[in-house]
């Protein structure tokens, strides 16, 4: 049977909120009850069943969006001591029938089931650290992890496509690359994080931040501020304050709307996330989930321990006049600059096919410019790779562009890591035309000399990734490549040494 045409793309509450844990898929809502058994509500005919769950305590659930069913199946895991091995379960959503279990080694807190392939990814307790780990439902695959993650997680996502997860934490948002499980960017978001929404119609995620809504577009990356050579204290592209600290986050299709729950469950904010605006605020009844729906009566909302369900009439009016925000300033291409550190997921340099024809010479930018073999043609400062924190040794913004000789063997880019090299995992390339797909990486030798073959025409960036996701201090920055062909040779590094607070294995 073909997936249910899904009405929200995402609702997720902090494990610390007081409400019950709930699932959505189109019109299909699960949550876990007081007394500890699963409801599971149809919002098309109003069916409600409950059944028991297996085990003695429910950590998280979620439904499988590749299950094709009607209901889809629920993913739901259960532990018997905090902190210790859970099991997972694959169970049918209106029975509570078991169809697939498998013990991991963590407490789940979140539950990310992958769209269209077997793999669950995990979020949770991994003794007294927290850590992620992807689980294969395939007999005989390995799961990848766990992963040690930096603190508690507060509220998780995955984007669009399923290359990524995003974890917020307390003063940050994380991204996590999904094949292999890795470390990747990091993005500033001070104060309190907790939900996180990947809207799919708008290409950007949400996070509840205690009495704001932050809006990330990693689409556009930070840049420094051209006067003082500082990034932003905040990476939101666009935040919208809120009358109460923000819960559980739903949206429209269409990314037009989306829903806030209070804390409590007991106040209700819509806003238009496109415009930064407050659309309305009601008082309801405790409330679990909210789902916006296709008909007249705008969305449903889903009440505490799913025994009653409203419906509200929700029409897009003018932006409240209390409620408009000035969105965060972007700052002209122009005024950006090279980051200090960039912490990304791995991927193997693919092998360079003996038909391909060595291309033509390319035209190299080091760090905060651009060298080119057009002598007429202008610098064109890079975007910095997304969260990369301040370092201390980081060298001043200087207006003498670094740059790199164009020579070595053709269908070549070779290059030196000069330094603490024993901090070096890979080098790593990014692109094309893009500074957040990976094309792939190298492990330099024991000298720090490296070679890969030359990447189709196009742009892209070439940095450093730590051992075990440490960041490092290296200059410079990076190098942005304009590939036309030809070979390119002198990407040379400098590593000077680690930047406390890194991630380690």
């Amino acid at each position: 049977m073909a997936m249910l045409r899904a009405a929200v793309l995402a609702f997720v509450l902090l494990p610390s909120s007081a409400t019950a844990m709930t699932a959505v898929a189109g019109h299909w809502v699960a949550l876990v009850t007081d007394a500890g058994v699963i409801a599971v509500v149809d919002l098309e005919s109003g069916l409600r069943k409950e059944w028991t769950p297996p085990g003695l305590s429910v950590s998280a659930l979620a439904f499988d969006p590749g299950s094709g069913d009607a209901p889809p199946a629920l993913v739901l895991a259960t532990s018997e001591t905090p902190g210790s091995s859970s099991t997972l379960f694959i169970l049918r959503a209106e029975s509570g029938d078991v169809l697939e279990k498998r013990s991991i080694s963590i407490e789940p807190a979140f539950i990310l089931p992958a769209e269209g392939v077997r793999r669950v990814y995990v979020a949770g307790r991994h003794g007294d650290r927290w850590a992620a780990l992807c689980v294969s439902l395939d007999p005989g695959a390995p799961d990848e992890g766990p992963v040690p993650l930096p603190g508690p997680v507060m509220g998780a996502a995955m984007t669009q496509d399923g290359s990524r997860l995003l974890f917020s934490f307390e003063e940050s948002i994380r991204s996590f690359s999904t094949l292999p499980l890795r470390s990747s960017w990091q993005l500033r978001s001070p104060g309190h994080n907790g939900a996180l929404l990947a809207v799919r119609a708008l290409g950007e995620f949400i996070a509840a931040r205690g009495g704001q809504l932050a809006i990330f577009d990693p689409g556009t990356p930070p840049v420094r501020d051209p006067v003082t050579g500082t990034f932003p204290s905040d990476d939101a592209v666009r935040v919208i304050p809120l009358p109460f600290a923000a819960g559980g986050l739903g949206a429209s299709a269409d990314g037009r709307l989306a829903s806030v729950l209070s804390g409590t469950g007991t106040m209700l904010a819509v806003v238009d996330p496109t415009a930064a605006a407050l659309v309305e605020v009601r008082e309801v009844a405790a409330t679990d989930v909210v789902v916006f729906r296709d008909s007249a009566d705008g969305v449903a909302l889903v009440a505490h321990g799913g025994g009653s369900v409203t419906r509200l009439a929700i029409a897009l009016p003018a932006p409240l006049p209390h409620a408009t925000t000035a969105p965060i300033p972007p700052i002209d291409d122009s005024a950006r600059s090279a980051a200090t550190d960039t912490t990304v997921e791995p991927m193997e340099i693919p092998a360079p096919r003996e038909e391909t024809p060595p291309p033509p010479v390319p035209a190299v930018r080091a760090g905060p410019a651009e060298a080119s073999t057009n002598p007429e043609a202008k610098a064109q400062p890079p975007a910095p790779a997304p969260g990369a924190p301040e370092a201390p040794s980081t060298p001043a913004i200087s207006s003498t562009p670094a740059t790199a000789s164009i020579s070595a063997a053709p269908g070549m880019i070779r290059g030196r890591v000069a330094g603490d090299v024993a901090l070096v995992q890979a080098v790593v390339i990014y692109g094309p035309n893009s500074i957040f797909r990976e094309f792939g990486r190298v492990v330099p030798d024991a000298g720090g000399s490296f070679s890969v073959p030359l990447p189709p025409p196009g742009r892209y960036r070439i940095a450093l990734v730590g051992v075990g996701g440490g960041q490092m201090s290296y200059s410079p920055p990076y190098y942005q490549l304009a590939i036309a062909g030809g070979g390119i040779g002198g990407i040379d590094f400098t590593v000077s040494g680690r930047i406390p607070g890194g991630l380690r294995p």
